[in-house]
């Protein structure tokens, strides 16, 4: 005969100790998440662990790719700015070869700073190149570690709006899935985190971090880099006939991309409901952007500073002022920095 006690055991189900079971895992793996290290490339860890410590003494950040991380000194562009009459302190958290995705994904991590008090956001404005980073290794620390739940969804919908062909969206979308699944469960994760642990901080990463996350293509220089470099300096007769061209092409009338218009409205429209006001930047780029001028003209459009004009800042466009046609060099990021803080201060004026 059962007793009374026996009979009140209620079976669990299958489904049940699943559901139990990998929710257990999330839980565990979003804890482990939460320790492990950003990635190592572009002193990405070294810049952020330093941003976030310091958190409540920035009010500007700077984020996109090296056309922003090469090109805007924060040394220089707060000394400009307090000439001015603005006394601001800014961070540039821009990285080589990041995309409108990871962009978001760093911004979203800056407002959920309890501490910080940025109030502006200085953003490349750029459009989204569909394979991006994953074009020799996908599976790194720097292509996986911005695949939240918000990432894996922007880089979907952007993926979805490319031109690529219906073949070549499954294949980017399938990646950037996986990517997503590897983020979720820290899947390779391990040895990155003790090697950094063990080897300790870099002391190169520390001097950037330290720098308001700004470094030169001429300080940290790689083989790679030097053969662009060699490239360029033998080709300046025929970057310098080029330069008047850009403004001409800047000029012509342009439909703006719908999915960069559609991008620009949404982030700016949660970055103020954050309390961040966004400025775009279109830095001095060897070639014209009459799509990007059209997303400024776009109506309800957040404000865009466009620096990729000879006409108007020949100084950027300067070989001396240039580590190749694409970049430009300590002397030349000094100089931008000061042209795009003098080109805000009216901006901060009227606010």
């Amino acid at each position: 005969m059962r007793s009374p006690r026996s009979r009140s055991i209620v079976p669990v189900r299958p489904a049940s100790l699943l559901a139990i079971g990998v929710a257990a895992f999330l839980v565990t793996a979003a804890a482990i998440r939460s320790l492990l290290p950003w990635p190592a490339e572009g002193s990405l860890d070294a810049r952020w662990r330093h941003f976030r410590a310091n958190a409540g003494t920035y009010d500007v950040v700077f984020v996109g790719s090296s056309n922003i991380a090469r090109t805007i000194d924060p040394t220089a562009f707060d000394a400009e700015l307090a000439r001015l009459g603005h006394p601001v302190r800014s961070y540039n958290l821009a990285a080589d070869n990041m995309q409108p995705t990871e962009a978001d994904f760093v911004l979203r991590e800056v407002v959920a700073q309890r501490a910080s008090r940025v109030r502006w956001a200085v953003i490349e404005l750029l459009e989204f190149a569909p394979r991006g980073m994953t074009a020799t290794n996908p599976f790194t620390d720097r292509a996986i570690y911005w695949h939240d739940g918000r990432g894996l969804l922007g880089a979907l919908r952007r993926v979805a709006a490319s031109s690529e062909t219906i073949s070549a969206k499954l294949q980017l979308g399938w990646l950037h899935v996986r990517h997503a699944a590897w983020r979720v469960s820290n899947f390779g994760r391990a040895e990155a985190s003790i090697v950094a642990r063990w080897r300790g901080p870099d002391p190169l990463d520390d001097a950037v971090a330290a720098a308001g996350g700004f470094e030169a293509l001429d300080d940290r220089l790689d083989p790679s880099a030097e053969r662009v470099r060699r490239r360029f300096l033998a080709s300046v007769p025929a970057y310098l006939a080029e330069l008047p061209q850009i403004d001409v092409r800047n000029r012509v009338p342009a439909l703006a991309p719908a999915d960069v218009a559609a991008r620009v409205r949404a982030q700016a429209a949660w970055l103020r409901a954050s309390g961040i006001e966004p400025l775009y930047v279109i830095p001095p780029l060897p070639g014209a952007s009459a799509e990007l001028y059209a997303v400024a003209r776009e109506p309800g459009a957040p404000a865009v500073i466009a620096l990729n004009s000879p006409a108007r800042f020949p100084d950027l466009y300067e070989p001396e002022h240039r580590y190749d046609a694409t970049h430009v060099n300590r002397a030349g990021a000094a100089r931008a920095s000061v042209r795009l803080a003098e080109q805000l201060a009216p901006l901060l004026d009227r606010n």
